[in-house]
């Protein structure tokens, strides 16, 4: 810091008289030569040592001068010479004027001397360059006003402080602004703006603003930039990119813990080590060096992109509201989302070019499609989770994004459909999509292949249409609501059903047929009541069984000879069989296909015994138990199929709860009892087959 202070004391020293000013001239003339020792107070011409007044006229340079100092309030400093000042120019009015005259007309700030621009007149650059070597200090709320094309250059090893809520602007003409040395924005917490002067900037040295905000707006899209130096923004300060092109070379690069905005039609930088917030909020941010990482801490993307060939790691914050990652023009760079993003608003959030890899929690809300725009890879990492908050649509419209799932996918919002829509990419889940609420549809026209898991809740939905999909061994189902599987062409090497996520009942829209009534099915029994006490398929259509089925009893529960358990509930009924049926050791069970669907049935298969195994009368055994306080079981017996309805009614004789009315097979059978919305009291169950009537009383304790 040192080296940063020590010129500014230099510089506000200036008002006293310098030690090695010899004679101090004032200009009184109007228009006439430096040179022209009548125009100056005394009579004279300042010279190398001496210091030079001017504060109104226009003392023109006919060849080049050195002087120690000048203090200019007014007036025009023309012709088409230089000076050199060795001490100080103290600028606080008037013009620096190099219009119609020789390209090097210029003022030179020596090495060790300063500028000090203050106050709250306008200065004018008209065309006299300012090439300086030693220290500048801007300060005070006076703008500088550029007015014909003029050169400021600060040379290596040169600062520049600027501490001024002013202005930099222009009325006519352009200013080149390069930097080799330092430039510094600090003193307050206002506001710098330098507003349409350029016709270059360039910087290959070291740009900070430490304090307050320096804005750099330019009207004109096409002028020159470049060079390999460093922007740092402290915290809490802000550099503003505004309108126009940057184009920075590839050793350029942004640091600091403070904030970087861009506004400007296309902003390059070779690389960028931030810790504070880099908010993209038009045109494009791109950042070009494949040999360095860039990172970043926070972002924000409401408008343009952020994107480059490099690799760009966000370990904040994203705070996506509308524009692209990635960038059509910008080549197909890295984007890792290492840290949470928050994707929402009315807009639509676009993937223009590149490999995307999310690493932590990415939350979708609002009503702004997700786009593939330009396309190129997403992945989703085994750490990574998609929080899909919203019934909007991920789309594309152009190119291709291909995408893989390795970490957790979950739709947690919206009660109505998510569309995942990437024609000719594959979206292939090799983690878990879970489906907690609503609908999610996987409307693809590509192959994609899974190893992974699905969940999908009670009252939500999954579908697969308009493409091909395998799942390979591992993939799995459960949950309690509804996968659809008609618009997919579904090849399957492995798929498993395991309905609920303790017991439940999977339901599947539409057919069970063709591959993936040739998956593997894993019910598990713990009771009577299907979907409550045993895990059942619910088929909307038909089920054509073939496949694995695999059946496990839980929580200590012992069926018995007759039990029967409708494990597959088709509306249209079923045909086929299970290639393989594994039940625990010792059980004898089989199952019956029916129009019901597929039941399992407790005991040897009735198709392959004797006559003399099947009942030989009608009967409806005792509930059990009785009392009960919630659910009991009735068992009764069939010689022969019949029709079997089973209702219950209370002391007044009217009917409380219907439950059976529907064509049973010969056998002994079982069903359960729920009495969870009855109230307490005495009850009668009746079983009417054919010509057989009986009747049963049941206590139900509360």
């Amino acid at each position: 810091m040192k080296g940063v202070f020590l010129p500014l004391i230099v510089l506000l020293a200036v008002s006293m008289p310098s030690a090695n000013a010899q004679v101090t001239y004032t200009f009184v003339g109007a228009t006439s030569s430096w040179s022209a020792a009548g125009s100056w107070s005394p009579t004279g011409v300042p010279d190398d040592g001496d210091t030079a007044i001017i504060s109104s006229g226009n003392p023109t340079l006919d060849e080049n001068v050195t002087v120690s100092r000048i203090e200019m309030s007014g007036g025009s400093l023309d012709g088409n010479g230089s000076v050199t000042v060795t001490d100080s120019l103290i600028w606080s009015g008037g013009t620096l004027n190099g219009r119609n005259f020789a390209d090097s007309a210029a003022v030179y700030i020596a090495l060790g001397a300063g500028m000090h621009i203050l106050g709250s007149d306008v200065k004018t650059l008209r065309g006299r360059d300012i090439i300086s070597s030693g220290a500048t200090l801007w300060e005070g709320d006076g703008n500088i006003s550029v007015a014909w094309p003029t050169i400021w250059r600060n040379g290596i090893g040169a600062t520049t402080t600027i501490a001024a809520e002013a202005q930099l602007t222009r009325t006519n003409g352009t200013l080149d602004w390069i930097n080799d040395g330092e430039i510094r924005r600090t003193g307050n917490s206002g506001t710098t703006f330098v507003y349409y002067p350029f016709g270059a900037i360039v910087n290959n040295g070291l740009f900070v603003v430490e304090q307050g905000t320096l804005q750099l707006a330019n009207g004109i899209s096409a002028f020159a930039t470049g060079g390999d130096g460093t922007f740092e923004v402290k915290a809490g300060a802000t550099l503003q990119l505004i309108q126009a092109d940057y184009v920075f070379g590839e050793g350029s690069t942004v640091t600091g813990d403070g904030t970087l905005e861009v506004y400007g039609d296309d902003v390059r930088f070779g690389s960028a080590s931030s810790n504070g917030t880099v908010a993209a909020l038009g045109g494009s941010l791109r950042f070009t060096d494949v040999s360095r990482s860039t990172t970043l801490s926070d972002v924000t993307l409401s408008g343009g992109a952020i994107g480059g060939a490099a690799e760009i790691d966000i370990n904040g914050t994203l705070t996506w509201t509308a524009g692209s990652l990635g960038d059509r023009n910008g080549g197909a760079g890295i984007i890792n989302l290492k840290g949470p993003s928050n994707l929402s608003g009315d807009a639509e959030k676009r993937f223009a070019n590149g490999t995307y890899n999310n690493f932590g929690t990415m939350t979708w809300t609002g009503t702004g499609n997700m786009n593939a725009h330009i396309g190129g890879t997403f992945v989703n990492h085994p750490e990574g989770t998609i929080d899909i908050q919203t019934d909007a649509a991920w789309t594309r419209s152009n190119g291709s994004l291909t995408f893989t799932n390795q970490g957790l996918i979950k739709k947690t919002a919206g009660t109505g459909t998510t569309v995942v829509s990437l024609p000719f990419a594959p979206f292939n889940n090799d983690g878990e999509i879970r489906v907690e609420i609503g609908n999610l549809a996987m409307n693809l026209q590509s192959s994609c292949v899974d190893t992974g898991s699905y969940y999908v809740a009670e009252g939500a939905g999954l579908s697969f249409a308009s493409h091909t999909r395998t799942f390979q061994d591992g993939v799995m189902f459960s949950g309690n609501g509804t996968v659809s599987f008609g618009g997919a062409t579904i090849v399957n090497n492995g798929a498993t059903f395991s309905p609920g996520s303790s017991y439940g009942t999977l339901n599947i829209g539409g057919n069970l047929s063709g591959p993936i009534a040739g998956s593997t099915f894993n019910i598990e029994i713990g009771g009577y009541e299907p979907g409550v006490d045993h895990d059942q398929i619910h088929v909307a259509q038909r089920a054509d069984l073939s496949g694995t089925l695999n059946v496990t009893f839980a929580d200590s529960f012992v069926p018995a000879d007759g039990d029967r358990f409708l494990i597959v509930a088709a509306d249209s009924g079923s045909t086929g069989t299970f290639s393989v049926e594994n039940f625990p050791d010792g059980l004898q069970a089989f199952v019956y296909e029916s129009e019901l669907g597929a039941e399992l049935v407790i005991g040897t298969n009735v198709a392959l015994e004797s006559t003399d195994s099947l009942p030989t009368e009608y009967a409806l055994s005792a509930p059990w138990p009785n009392p009960f306080s919630d659910t009991a079981t009735l068992a009764f017996e069939l010689p022969e199929s019949e029709r079997v309805e089973i209702v219950v009614y209370n002391l007044l004789g009217r009917e409380v709860l219907e439950l059976l009315d529907s064509d049973q097979p010969a056998g002994r059978h079982s069903i359960s009892l729920d009495a969870s919305r009855l109230p307490a009291g005495t009850y009668f169950v009746r079983m009417t087959a054919a010509r057989y009537s009986e009747t049963r009383s049941i206590v139900l304790l509360r």
